[in-house]
């Protein structure tokens, strides 16, 4: 379509559809619904309003002319697959829908968006991160599931600030009942889980118990509900109380800071690493992994 008249005619009928609206925002052709918008540069004909668009954005266009500033920065390009995306459908999983959730934006090139500290250096970058936002959004409008979270989304339609839509959804799981009782469920856990060898490998114990703390503890927005690196190792110490050969660790730990100072104490990070360490050769004795050579019982 070439006129205006024309243009308006779009607008008005996808107006009445925000999910039109907001895939034709995520693919980079918003401009199209403005009856007001017409490329300022670049145009020097009758052509379709389509092509011009596009050509503005074509990233082979290399910019310039001889002794210009070069190759324009390839623009963000929104080819990434929203499928991969979790559904958050319950706050009670919000924690493991969050980890997911990072992950995959990471790896997909979008962490940015989520990085409170990232301040784009030029107007390209400025340019690719409203791209990415615009994008992004329609992630958010299908992937959001639970009530309040609708609502978030919805009210971000205008702005697609996508840091804002995810800061709420984690004010709004952490202050729901069911948010609250799962993290409340979560320490409970933490605090009375005790290992045995009925519950399998030692060092798979420790692995899980792991991911369970870093869970709970990515699940506190503030600093001072977050547990100390003193607390998490405490937990882990109180996990192996019932199996001597690795509770031992922390007497060790103990004779070593009485003889050499307080600055020995383990960090959290460092007992769970000599901790870890112990488990695998309790594992061989214990059977949960093949022996690799004979057996000593004076392995620590």
């Amino acid at each position: 379509m070439r006129t205006v008249t024309s243009r308006k005619v779009v607008r008005r009928a996808a107006i009445k559809n925000r999910d039109v609206i907001t895939t034709t925002r995520a693919q980079g052709f918003y401009k199209m619904l403005y009856a007001n918008y017409w490329p300022p540069n670049r145009y020097d004909g009758p052509q379709d309003l389509l092509e011009t668009l596009m050509a503005m954005e074509d990233p082979s266009d290399p910019g310039g002319g001889g002794g210009g500033d070069g190759p324009r920065r390839k623009p963000f390009d929104a080819k990434q697959d929203a499928n991969v995306y979790p559904v958050l459908k319950t706050n009670k999983t919000f924690d493991q829908w969050y980890n997911v959730f990072i992950t995959t934006a990471r790896a997909q090139g979008f962490y940015n968006l989520f990085d409170a500290s990232y301040v784009p250096p030029d107007k390209d970058l400025e340019y690719e991160l409203r791209r990415m936002n615009d994008w992004f959004y329609a992630v958010f409008q299908k992937i959001v599931k639970t009530t309040k979270g609708k609502v978030v989304v919805k009210d971000h339609f205008h702005d697609c600030d996508c840091f804002h839509i995810l800061h709420e959804l984690i004010h709004d799981a952490h202050n729901s009942v069911e948010g609250s009782i799962e993290s409340v469920d979560t320490l409970n856990w933490l605090t009375r889980i005790k290992y045995s060898t009925t519950k399998g490998s030692a060092v798979e114990f420790i692995i899980n118990y792991d991911e369970v703390l870093t869970r709970y503890s990515d699940s506190k927005t503030s600093e001072q509900d977050k547990l100390s690196d003193s607390i998490q190792k405490l937990f882990l110490q109180q996990a192996f109380i019932d199996i001597k050969v690795l509770n031992d660790i922390s007497a060790r730990e103990q004779e070593n800071m009485c003889s050499n100072g307080a600055h020995m104490s383990y960090s959290y990070e460092k007992y769970k690493e000599v901790l870890t360490n112990a488990a695998t050769r309790f594992d061989v004795i214990t059977s949960f992994y093949p022996l690799a050579g004979p057996a000593e019982p004076t392995w620590l």
